[in-house]
């Protein structure tokens, strides 16, 4: 049997489509509440009807993004990082510089441009550490007063100092 995972949205859609099935509301009703058009809201009730549960699932889920860079050119980079800009804490030659600083390097030194958000991620999933000065809590979360993401940015600052003392 194949498992589905959709999303809270995709799930919320699902229970409406069926309120449509059964006939408790007209489609015209139903797209107000799905937050779309009568036209969305009919092809979305019919490829509910003709795909079952994973019809409410987007397309686009599982793909990789059009805008992604190829495994080799991250690896590429990622090895300039480790090479040119992965240096100690201490100030001076060969000090360790952050996404940031390391975007504008890559592009100025090797010609290489790669937004800092996208090096950030990337030096985050391969273990490079970011920086001397570490911030954590709920003030750095684009969500004011929501605890995860205080505890989030606390593990990111922990595993950063831990790798930066080895």
């Amino acid at each position: 049997m194949e498992r589905t995972a959709i999303s809270r949205k995709e799930f919320e859609r699902g229970v409406v489509l069926g309120r449509v099935g059964r006939g408790e509301l007209t489609l015209k009703e139903c797209g107000p509440l799905l937050k779309v058009s009568f036209r969305q809201a009919k092809r979305l009730y019919k490829r509910f009807r003709m795909e079952g549960p994973a019809g409410r699932v987007h397309r686009s889920v599982g793909r990789v993004s059009n805008r992604a860079r190829a495994m080799a050119e991250r690896e590429r980079i990622l090895e300039i990082v480790r090479e040119h800009y992965r240096g100690t804490a201490e100030r001076g030659p060969g000090q360790r510089f952050g996404p940031t600083l390391v975007a504008e390097h890559l592009w100025e030194d090797h010609g290489v441009r790669v937004p800092g958000s996208t090096l950030r991620d990337w030096m985050g999933e391969a273990g490079l550490p970011e920086n001397r000065i570490y911030f954590a809590g709920e003030h750095c979360s684009l969500h004011h007063g929501w605890i995860q993401r205080a505890l989030e940015t606390s593990l990111v600052a922990v595993r950063d100092m831990l790798a930066s003392n080895l």
